[in-house]
């Protein structure tokens, strides 16, 4: 059984090239953090952003809030940060190879002991394979494996 797995860089597909977000407030690269600090600057928004280049490297930037019903006043707040090589295969799904001791986490929340905001970041390390992608008037939908 051969693999389909391509890590020829020509065969990225085009489409796939470029810095994709779910809105304008999250961007990758230093606007996100200081990877040498280990330091986050908060966008004023959640969301997600995932950059793709021709030559097989992917940076992702990631923020998210997650509420608490119990307690509203306690949201935890995730930052996340990683870099890497991915890889495409023909039928579309994406597998992306992060830098292992690059990666960056912060979670946050105002309750607990110690939760208050210190921008400092967890070494965060998380592979991933998206089971495909869309592409439809300009927008890409990711699709994740459960």
């Amino acid at each position: 059984m051969s693999s389909n797995t391509s890590s020829n860089t020509s065969d990225i597909p085009s489409e796939l090239i470029g810095t994709w977000s779910t809105d304008g407030e999250i961007s990758s690269g230093p606007s996100f953090i200081d990877p040498v600090r280990g330091n986050f600057s908060v966008p004023s928004h959640p969301g997600l952003s995932i950059t793709f280049t021709s030559n097989g490297y992917f940076e992702e930037a990631y923020y998210t809030k997650v509420g608490n019903s119990s307690y509203p006043e306690c949201v935890t707040s995730v930052l996340q940060w990683q870099h890497g090589t991915f890889n495409t295969t023909s039928n579309h799904t994406i597998n992306t190879s992060p830098i292992e001791a690059d990666g960056r986490m912060n979670l946050t929340n105002p309750c607990m002991h110690g939760g208050h905001w210190d921008g400092s970041a967890q070494y965060y390390y998380q592979p991933e394979t998206f089971a495909g992608y869309t592409m439809d008037n300009g927008s890409l939908t990711l699709i994740r494996f459960d």
